[in-house]
């Protein structure tokens, strides 16, 4: 936490326009959380139903793009959504997308800091025959059906009122835009006449050298591919950066609660989320073994939890999910990710029964016996 001396007067943007919603819906006699309403481009082109607290974010973006005039003339948009893991945020980028593009944009730049996520983002917004996509079979707005298009190279496969995306690593973005020249290659020249909409997943990675900055007075000395958004931001004064993470820090780091104060759009706790019931219980265990037996014992418990989920009793529909912390960084994420896959592939029954002899676990005990 930041010390007594640190600490600063944070007022967060979207409470700024939560406050003005309100006293919008008050001074008109509406009901509240109707002021702003959820166009039909949205909702009649998800596959799920949004939940209320997904409506509030983009309700709050709403209001701070298109009613409110002295947040709509700010050019060269920058917004944090920060929402709790789990929490649907890929739904909020999708809900996104289908709004700005009726607002008249087309391009859109999908930021992942992993490769491995680039996949499952790809069959979330682009892959229509996938299992996870998000949008309807066919998206209509304004009546006529649009289409995805991915962008591999630069945006001169931009389709004419199509939905065009380039998915891409942070890594190769900013090595490809910031620092070669090469034929097909993308550079900030091909941006000067093209309003685009940059979308930065797990944007925690976007701004970490800010916090080893002393102070954020010269923004543009942000080193890294933080530098290379921003001047992409810039290239066109509608261009918007849009940002999403569970773990921007903010409240621990005064520099980078400086930094979001008036970029902060939404904000969703882990806490809120709990509390709102959408997410399961938590408990915490603690053990010495080693990383190996700690994924195994992680896995064995998931499928424990299946099998019970299972029991004709209860016949609950279950979908696991194990989240394991990296621990040597960013740069060790897609060769952890191999070794994982490696682990599991090579598995074998003696080392199921070492975590049997091991753990103290009831679950693990107990489907022993």
């Amino acid at each position: 936490m930041m010390s007594k001396e640190d600490e600063v007067t944070f007022n967060p943007l979207y409470e700024e326009i939560e406050i003005k919603i309100k006293g919008r819906e008050e001074e008109d006699g509406l009901k509240e959380g109707t002021f702003v309403k959820i166009p039909l481009s949205i909702t009649h082109n998800l596959k799920q139903k949004l939940r209320p607290y997904q409506e509030n974010a983009l309700k709050n973006f709403i209001y701070y793009t298109d009613i409110n005039q002295k947040y709509k003339k700010i050019p060269n948009k920058h917004l944090l959504f920060h929402m709790a893991t789990g929490s649907g945020k890929t739904n909020i980028v999708a809900s996104a997308i289908l709004y700005l593009y009726e607002k008249g944009y087309r391009d859109f730049i999908f930021f992942v800091n992993t490769t491995n996520i680039i996949t499952k983002t790809k069959d979330n917004l682009a892959y229509s025959d996938a299992h996870k996509y998000l949008f309807n079979k066919r998206i209509i707005i304004n009546n006529k059906e649009v289409k995805i298009n991915i962008i591999e190279e630069n945006f001169e496969d931009s389709k004419e009122n199509h939905i065009n995306i380039m998915f891409t690593t942070v890594q190769k973005f900013h090595i490809n835009l910031a620092t070669t020249i090469k034929e097909n290659s993308i550079t900030y020249a091909d941006f000067a006449d093209k309003k685009i909409v940059l979308i930065a997943d797990e944007a925690h990675h976007l701004n970490s050298e800010l916090k080893k900055k002393k102070t954020r007075t010269d923004e543009d000395n942000i080193a890294g591919w933080g530098t290379t958004s921003k001047t992409l931001l810039n290239t066109h004064k509608d261009n918007l950066l849009l940002e999403f993470t569970a773990t921007a820090e903010i409240g621990t780091s005064k520099e980078l609660s400086q930094y979001y104060e008036k970029k902060l759009i939404f904000n969703y706790s882990f806490e809120l989320f709990r509390e709102d019931g959408f997410s399961k219980e938590v408990s915490l265990i603690r053990s010495g073994f080693s990383q190996k037996s700690r994924i195994l014992q992680a896995i064995m418990i998931s499928e424990y939890r299946v099998i019970i989920a299972q029991d004709k009793e209860l016949n609950i529909s279950l979908k696991p999910a194990i989240l394991f912390k990296n621990p040597k960084g960013i740069k060790a994420v897609d060769s952890n990710f191999e070794n994982f896959i490696e682990l599991i592939e090579n598995l074998t029954l003696k080392d199921i029964e070492e975590v049997f002899s091991i753990s103290s676990l009831e679950a693990i005990s107990s489907s022993q016996k």
